[in-house]
């Protein structure tokens, strides 16, 4: 799912500090995009968790706040991806600009992840 999405795919985030130690990451909403809160929430806990499934090296794990819809990220939509990742209302209500999205005509099976 995140490597399809990729980096255009992913929203931005904001900053705040939480406290003398935590900075946090408030992710802004990709209007667009399917919700897939939950499952990048599975990642960013184990990212959290440590080294069992990611590696020490890399950018210190942060904590990142999702859900906030009054975020709203101005990232466009890329191109080229699997109809499942556009969010059904917004693809209805943008049926025009969604022609332009080059949908590739390819099955992408959603999976239901249970932690």
């Amino acid at each position: 799912m995140v490597k399809t999405l990729g980096h255009e795919g992913m929203s931005s985030e904001e900053s705040e500090v939480e406290d003398e130690i935590n900075t946090v990451l408030r992710v802004k909403t990709l209007e667009w995009r399917r919700d897939i809160e939950k499952e990048l929430g599975i990642i960013d806990s184990e990212r959290v968790a440590g080294p069992r499934t990611f590696g020490k090296s890399g950018a210190k794990p942060m904590i990142r706040r999702r859900g906030d819809k009054l975020l709203l990220s101005k990232r466009e939509p890329p191109t080229g991806l699997p109809r499942p990742f556009y969010d059904n209302a917004w693809f209805e209500k943008e049926r025009n600009r969604a022609r332009t999205l080059e949908v590739p005509d390819v099955r992408f099976k959603w999976m239901h992840i249970v932690t």
